[in-house]
């Protein structure tokens, strides 16, 4: 296969990278936030080189080709030649990235940052990382551009100062919850969650996922508040179940992290799965991505167990509902968003 034909299977943004050979150079590169086939096409195309990925979703971290790192951050230092950074869409995630990155790697490491315009890729180039050179633009191509900076000066990188604390009343007292840049609602409760949480059925209990689980806010109510007995958090970001597992660090209740993309690693015969899930891939909606999740989720139910489901008015998910499950019902709403209970 030709490189030209290895380009064509991946985003633009690495399509980007893979056309330039006279500027990518080293032989050991670190690969972080790549997309879904991103390194089976890079590796396929440069044969030559030793890639490293660090993934920061599950797409991009399957049982076919598992990421060297799966993680919110790098703890080891890092013996390669460069970094290529596929860019995130928060900023202040490519700074908590780019800091922790700083403190991993030797000075004179350089770092090519790859991103489509609309994620924020220009305002990169006015941005000043500690320790890191101001970035140069050096190449564009299919609304994506490609810069590069250079480590002048190695950092040093505390994961808790990139932690944020908010506190979310309940029942049985206010929860403390842990999050970080790249995670769902990282500042406040979302309007959605607290609508959910407002409306939650008084004996919902047992076995529980908690689809989506972000920095653990539902997943922490139910653990102060109702009788689960077996909590699990799913979420395809490892941001995301990294704030989780802190949010819960202080509760007695059972309870597990998981890393999938959909409900491919979910526990099966549960009483509850409990969402505001994700209807979003970047920037875009997905409507896709909370239909397959509607109609799997009755595989991982017992046979009277339930979904419980918040989303905005204007996703139509009404009729997949009812195709999946017996029962529908609307058990709270207001002017943005249904509470759905499906049996």
């Amino acid at each position: 296969m030709k490189r030209t034909e290895y380009a064509n299977m991946i985003d633009a943004a690495a399509q980007l990278v893979l056309r330039q050979d006279d500027i990518i150079v080293g032989n050991k590169l670190l690969v972080v936030n790549p997309a879904a086939d991103t390194m089976e096409a890079l590796q396929q195309a440069w044969p030559e080189r030793t890639l490293v990925s660090w993934s920061l979703h599950a797409r991009s971290n399957s049982a076919q080709q598992p990421a060297d790192y799966f993680a919110a951050h790098i703890h080891e230092p890092l013996a390669i030649d460069g970094i290529i950074l596929f860019l995130p869409k928060e900023k202040q995630l490519v700074a908590m990235l780019m800091a922790n990155l700083a403190a991993m790697v030797p000075a004179g490491t350089p770092l090519w940052l790859s991103g489509h315009k609309d994620t924020g890729i220009k305002s990169q180039l006015k941005i000043n990382h500690p320790g890191w050179a101001s970035f140069t633009k050096l190449a564009s191509g299919n609304h994506c551009q490609l810069i590069q900076t250079q480590l002048l000066e190695t950092q040093d990188f505390q994961p808790e100062d990139w932690y944020h604390i908010y506190r979310v009343p309940s029942p049985g007292g206010a929860l403390q919850i842990s999050t970080m840049p790249g995670v769902f609602s990282a500042e406040h409760l979302d309007a959605g969650t607290e609508l959910l949480l407002e409306n939650m059925p008084s004996y919902v209990g047992g076995r529980i996922l908690d689809f989506g689980c972000g920095a653990g806010v539902i997943s922490a109510w139910l653990a102060k508040n109702t009788k689960v007995t077996e909590l699990y958090a799913l979420d395809a970001s490892p941001l995301a179940l990294t704030a989780t597992a802190r949010t819960l660090a202080d509760f007695s209740v059972p309870h597990e992290c998981i890393g999938s993309d959909g409900l491919a690693q979910s526990p099966r015969s549960l009483d509850w799965i409990i969402t505001n899930p994700p209807f979003h891939t970047g920037k875009q909606i997905d409507y896709q991505i909370t239909r397959d999740f509607i109609k799997k989720s009755r595989q991982c139910l017992r046979k009277n167990g339930a979904l419980l489901l918040v989303a905005n008015r204007f996703l139509p998910y009404r009729d997949v509902l009812e195709t999946a499950f017996h029962k529908v019902d609307t058990i709270a709403e207001n002017s943005r968003f249904i509470v759905w209970r499906a049996m």
